[in-house]
């Protein structure tokens, strides 16, 4: 006769070990992760340059660019 208990058996045998599951989870974790950095990487440099670009001190010092530019 089957037990209850016999079918948790046959069922744990057949799915997926727990050290596959917990690799599996750490490669998408460092996939994610790696993503999360470039993004940020990409981002701050974006930033950064636009940052130069919009607040840049001319040579005579009159300011920003953006001010500068005027008149």
């Amino acid at each position: 006769m089957v037990t209850t208990v016999d079918n948790a058996k046959n069922i744990a045998a057949q799915s997926i070990p727990v050290q596959k599951r917990v690799m599996a989870y750490l490669t998408y974790f460092r996939m994610h992760l790696a993503i999360c950095i470039v993004f940020y990487i990409v981002t701050y440099a974006i930033t950064y340059r636009l940052s130069q670009h919009i607040f840049l001190v001319n040579k005579d010092g009159k300011g920003n660019g953006a001010a500068a530019n005027e008149g």
